[in-house]
């Protein structure tokens, strides 16, 4: 039986609807996903921001050798509460904003910067935060605050399971047009039943692991990259790979 190839102008037909399908499916991730984000963010924004509030002026006339530091960590909270602001607007197709605009950006920044908010949880539960950087400048496109909340989110999940105490290890690295960022921790781990349905949407647990994780996946997938639970002992380890700019 003799096969004759489609005409040019019905395959390049047949290739964008199947970028319209695509399209679709995004959206309709998306929307599945806007409830459940706008829950989690939304509901804590005016609380966040009447404490930072507090935190500012608090912190205004501190002195001593840690004055600096202090409102180094209040500036980052400020800033990290106008993303969330941003961010859920994003979700909701309301954001005018500059977040949306897509830039190179420095990843070590934006480690850094989680490591930061991260910093007095892990004081107060006795859990040493280290961050492991490359020499090396890495960038990426995208938008630097939706990858610095998929880290937080990754941060306070392996937080919550050490409450009295443990490493959490935040290292970027290089696999070959890769930068690699890995989120490990030394918690009690995760296990099978909860590994088989965490990236669920409908699926959440007492321990944090939830709607953020699905949210995680969805920003990571937005920039082009993949994010994946690693073995890893003692402990949990999630990996995001996002392409390098360039």
């Amino acid at each position: 039986m003799r096969h004759t190839q489609a005409p040019e102008s019905e395959l390049v037909q047949q290739g964008t609807e199947l970028d319209v399908l695509r399209l679709a499916s995004r959206s309709q991730s998306l929307s599945l996903l806007q409830s459940a984000a706008i829950h989690d963010f939304k509901g804590s924004l005016n609380t966040l921001s009447l404490s930072v509030r507090l935190l500012e002026h608090t912190v205004s006339s501190a002195e001593g050798p840690d004055a600096d530091v202090q409102r180094r960590c209040v500036k980052s909270l400020r800033d990290e509460l106008l993303s969330l602001e941003r961010f859920t607007g994003a979700l909701l197709e309301e954001n005018r904003g500059d977040d949306l605009v897509v830039r190179t950006f420095n990843l070590v920044s934006v480690l850094d910067t989680a490591a930061l908010l991260l910093g007095p949880t892990g004081v107060a539960q006795q859990v040493a935060i280290t961050v492991e950087r490359p020499s090396e400048e890495m960038t990426i496109n995208g938008r630097a605050s939706w990858i610095r909340h998929a880290l937080l989110n990754l941060g306070g999940n392996a937080l919550q399971a050490m409450p009295r105490g443990g490493t959490l290890r935040l290292q970027l690295r290089r696999e070959d047009a890769h930068a690699v960022i890995s989120v490990i921790d030394t918690g009690p781990g995760i296990v099978d039943e909860v590994r088989a349905r965490m990236w669920d949407v409908n699926y959440s647990t007492r321990k944090g692991l939830g709607i953020g994780l699905p949210v995680v996946a969805h920003i990571v997938q937005a920039h082009g990259g993949t994010v994946a639970f690693e073995p890893s002992e003692p402990g949990a380890c999630f990996a995001i790979r996002l392409p390098i700019a360039g």
